[in-house]
């Protein structure tokens, strides 16, 4: 009779802690959300000097559309700080990409924090103490290609910072023999004076170090992008 109770109380424990480690409807709904930033990729993302509040529309729009698992796609919702004249600005240039690189890179350019609830994405001001962005770690394929693309000629007197990366991004595809696609470039930080610079027959490791220097910012690659950022960003770290 003993041992019958001893293996009751045993076999109540571990119901007990079973019920305990069972995911809420929360955590599913959590769990359903980051599976979705991952695997729903959004074939062509373009903007230029577009405000968050449009950026966000569009990618709440478009990943309903994309929503393979169950059609909802991922409700996005802006602080109120982020709307008004002073709200950042996106410029983005980007085929096929996953939501969760999209919102990594717009968390960079407008130095956001993203956080997940069960109702959805939450885009905000970042603020001091909050959690670092966790950075996506670099291709190979990219750093290849770094190395391979050779560039003619790269030209530009008084040109915007904007139009020497999206020239850069533009000859890349066209002297892409390893897929076709270049590299992305995403820029973020202070605004940078209009450049003149004459390159000849470099790769672009060779080109962005020389765009950059005259810049004054640095560059990393992550993922199939180029990004470049402000020597002293903390966002860079």
């Amino acid at each position: 009779m003993k041992i019958l109770f001893i293996i009751l109380s045993l076999l109540l424990s571990i119901n007990a802690v079973a019920k305990l480690k069972e995911p809420t409807t929360d955590d599913k709904k959590i769990k359903l959300i980051h599976r979705k930033m991952k695997e729903i990729i959004i074939p062509r993302v373009s903007f230029k000097d577009a405000s968050l509040d449009s950026v966000t529309k569009f990618i709440r729009k478009r990943s309903k559309s994309r929503d393979f698992i169950d059609g909802n796609g991922i409700n996005i919702s802006l602080h109120k700080k982020l709307s008004g004249k002073d709200a950042p600005k996106v410029t983005f240039d980007f085929d096929n990409i996953p939501i969760t690189n999209l919102i990594y890179y717009l968390s960079l350019s407008c130095n956001l924090s993203s956080t997940i609830t069960p109702a959805g994405l939450v885009l905000k001001p970042r603020e001091k103490g909050d959690a670092p962005i966790v950075l996506i770690g670099t291709n190979p394929l990219t750093i290849k290609k770094m190395k391979a693309i050779v560039i003619p000629t790269v030209d530009f007197e008084k040109a915007s910072f904007s139009t020497v990366c999206r020239t850069i991004k533009e000859r890349s595809s066209e002297l892409d023999f390893i897929d076709g696609t270049g590299i992305y470039i995403v820029v973020i930080g202070k605004k940078v004076k209009p450049m003149t610079i004459s390159l000849r027959y470099m790769n672009l490791i060779s080109i962005f170090k020389e765009i950059c220097k005259q810049a004054g910012k640095s560059y990393r690659v992550e993922d199939a992008t180029v990004l470049i950022y402000d020597k002293e960003s903390e966002t860079s770290k």
